[in-house]
């Protein structure tokens, strides 16, 4: 399915891109890694509500979304934007299929 492995590319690049940022040499970098990784975000959940996932699927996509959300408000310094607080919004309106 194309769009579970839109959702797996993205959520590969943004996690990606937050570990990218916590490292000392890519400093002058860490405002595009931090980006990067918050559009990354964003465009799932953009997208989530509008697939149709297996539980597998579904579980797959929580499971790396919440790892995702925890290092953006590690990089947020702790706060919880609105963006991170739509991650249940997001993952509740998807439909699951057995």
């Amino acid at each position: 399915m194309k769009g579970v492995e839109f959702l797996r590319t993205e959520l590969r690049v943004g996690l990606t891109a937050s570990k990218l940022r916590r490292l000392p040499k890519m400093k002058p970098r860490r405002n595009r890694h931090r980006r990067n990784a918050q559009e990354a975000y964003e465009a799932i959940l953009r997208f989530l509500p509008k697939l149709t996932l297996t539980s597998r699927e579904g579980d797959e996509v929580q499971s790396d979304l919440a790892t995702l959300k925890a290092e953006l408000q590690k990089l947020s310094g702790g706060r919880a934007d609105e963006g991170y607080s739509r991650l249940k919004f997001g993952l509740r309106t998807a439909h699951y299929s057995h």
